[in-house]
């Protein structure tokens, strides 16, 4: 095989890994702006203008570089506070959907028991 040959082989190779790590960083970005627009829904604030938002955002930006506000580390508290409750209340729904789905087969399976005495 020729030297152009096996130099385009691994041009060719070079290209198809440069598009898939762009379509993963596509994807990278994607998911992170799902996630940005999920938080914003769970602080019930999607009926907020994008100005509005926008500029409290820039705000946060400002406050975050001051290396000695002690609002960041009181935002990050009630954040956490909220995750921890969200995670609580899912495993409670978990638990009762799962209790629920056992008293509905043990009361088909005593339906079946019934019919076929």
């Amino acid at each position: 095989m020729s030297q152009q040959k096996v130099d385009q082989r691994k041009l060719d190779k070079l290209d198809s890994k440069i598009k898939a790590l762009l379509e993963e960083r596509h994807s990278l970005i994607e998911k992170k702006a799902q996630d940005l627009a999920q938080t914003i829904l769970k602080a019930e604030l999607g009926f907020v203008d994008e100005e509005i938002l926008l500029g409290a955002l820039l705000e946060l930006k400002q406050e975050i570089s001051s290396p000695d506000s002690d609002k960041i580390e009181k935002w990050r508290t009630v954040g956490r506070e909220f995750f921890r409750k969200e995670r609580a209340t899912k495993k409670q729904r978990k638990q009762s959907n799962k209790s629920k789905n056992q008293q509905t087969l043990a009361d088909h399976q005593q339906k079946l028991k019934s019919v076929s005495a």
